[in-house]
């Protein structure tokens, strides 16, 4: 079968002042900041996206309510090469359901603050690619999931410079 398209379209939802830093100038590798529950990260500090453009809505509706900086829900969209996007070393999860031992036991460790993503750590993963968690905290007791979405996650300098070569745009949900 092949790719519907030759370009994956990538959201990230966030708030007025974020969205126009990361259209102005680039996305910046993402660290625990004050404030910040890390418990929520399944993949750990990185940036964030979604293919799907109504969850970036969720999330840029959440941002833009819990920052009090802006109080504007904005989206950020970045046009991928699909072909490029493959090539980009990553790590992916297919599938999250309840027998997915492999997944669930990165999300614990990510949400427990494991440095997964430090290359001096010898833990080199640029991007990672799954499902989303519906479990809350870092104890992952009950292996539920967000239906039908997806997450991309960028992280250490490789990915980040990967998603800063794209075109992005800025729009309102």
């Amino acid at each position: 079968m092949m790719w519907p398209t030759d370009t994956l379209i990538l959201w990230h939802g966030t708030d007025t002042n974020s969205a126009t830093a990361i259209k102005n100038s680039r996305v910046r590798r993402i660290t625990q900041r004050p404030g910040m529950k890390m418990q929520t990260w399944d993949f750990g500090a990185g940036f964030y996206t979604t293919t799907h453009r109504d969850k970036a809505v969720a999330w840029a509706q959440t941002r833009a309510y819990v920052s009090g900086r802006s109080g504007i829900p904005m989206l950020v969209r970045f046009e991928v090469p699909v072909q490029e996007f493959t090539n980009l070393e990553k790590l992916a999860f297919g599938d999250g359901g309840p027998g997915a031992d492999l997944y669930w036991s990165f999300v614990a460790a990510c949400r427990s603050g494991a440095a997964y993503h430090n290359p001096v750590k010898g833990w080199t993963f640029p991007a990672v690619v799954g499902p989303v968690s519906a479990s809350i905290g870092p104890v992952l007791s009950q292996r539920t999931l967000v239906p039908d979405v997806d997450q991309i996650s960028f992280h250490h300098p490789h990915g980040i410079s990967f998603i800063n070569k794209f075109p992005r745009q800025v729009e309102t949900p």
